[in-house]
């Protein structure tokens, strides 16, 4: 299980976590489910908000943005070949945010492009509402 947790505005948490949908057709799609807790800890309950089940995605990561007053979700994306990100004001209703596809799975290391078969568990570094490094 890769969850991943952020506090909202109001000292409640949002849980983002993978789940598998029965698929009549591929047997199951990964999608993003939505949970909600007092304390970081949980009890986490899951609520009937999908964050997001268009493609098979995977290893979520999800943060508060305190200058732009709104949350955001960061995933790989199976079948897109990206990572993509998310957005939602209020932490229950998600949409892909402008910038959709961060980046596509490939870098340049020494003037080679590398594209790994998967990009997993992408993360950010938040001090103080500021979003201070990705990894």
């Amino acid at each position: 299980m890769n969850a991943a947790v952020t506090q909202t505005p109001e000292g409640k948490y949002i849980m983002i976590i993978k789940g598998d949908r029965p698929d009549k057709t591929s047997g199951f799609n990964v999608l993003q489910a939505l949970a909600v807790s007092d304390s970081p800890a949980g009890p986490f309950e899951l609520t009937d908000k999908v964050v997001y089940d268009e493609i098979n995605t995977e290893d979520a990561s999800v943060w508060y943005d305190d200058a732009r007053k709104r949350f955001y979700a960061m995933f790989h994306a199976h079948g897109g070949n990206y990572l993509g990100m998310l957005t939602s004001e209020d932490g229950m209703n998600w949409k892909k945010a402008t910038e959709h596809v961060l980046m596509h799975k490939q870098y340049v290391l020494n003037g080679e492009i590398v594209k790994p078969q998967r990009v997993e568990r992408p993360s950010v570094y938040v001090e103080n509402g500021v979003v201070l490094g990705t990894g």
